[in-house]
């Protein structure tokens, strides 16, 4: 169970869906930190990385960053990605890792990232990805899950130790299953 923990909470982290310190050559401590790494560019062996983390393939992968296939398999041979690049794979890497934080499960939030949602037109968040506005919108749904989250556990709180309250709000109505695959919730930012 320690084990599993802790291989989850590895995951989560940006730097570990890159590959780490193996593969980025350094251990980010700061956002200033990661401008550096990005405008060196990020080794390509972090789409290696990214391909065994997310289960996706090349194309789709591609896809998700907005760069043609051809392109990032040229960048694979080269051995490392130009800044704008890097700088989509970061951002990529960034959204796994808080959607892995808030589904506290990194299969669920591959999932959730992966699958058609019916508030996103049918759009997986994922296909979204290749441009800022999209990635900020999938960061915005994935703040309102971690808040409707912690709403829930706060109102469980309030009911446990409420006189005369005999239970806190189901989860449904605070976390409704919107927020599972294939679903969809109203992001306030879409207002």
């Amino acid at each position: 169970m320690a084990n599993r923990v802790a291989a989850e909470k590895a995951f989560q982290s940006i730097e570990n869906v890159l590959g780490g310190k193996d593969v980025l050559g350094v251990k980010p401590q700061s956002s200033v930190d990661w401008v550096g790494i990005i405008r060196a560019g990020i080794p390509a062996a972090a789409v290696e990385s990214v391909l065994s983390t997310m289960h996706v393939s090349q194309t789709e992968l591609a896809q998700a960053l907005g760069v043609p296939q051809r392109t990032l398999a040229r960048r694979k041979r080269e051995g490392i990605l130009n800044s704008e690049e890097s700088s989509k794979l970061l951002r990529l890497a960034r959204v796994v890792s808080r959607a892995s934080e808030v589904f506290d499960d990194p299969a669920a939030a591959i999932d959730w990232l992966k699958s058609p949602n019916a508030a996103l037109r049918g759009n997986a968040p994922l296909s979204l990805l290749d441009t800022d506005i999209g990635a900020a919108t999938i960061d915005d749904w994935i703040y309102v899950a971690w808040a409707r989250v912690f709403l829930y556990l706060i109102s469980s709180i309030v009911a446990l130790t409420e006189p005369g309250t005999s239970s806190a709000s189901t989860p449904e109505s605070i976390l409704p299953m919107a927020m599972m695959p294939g679903e969809g919730i109203d992001c306030p930012s879409w207002r």
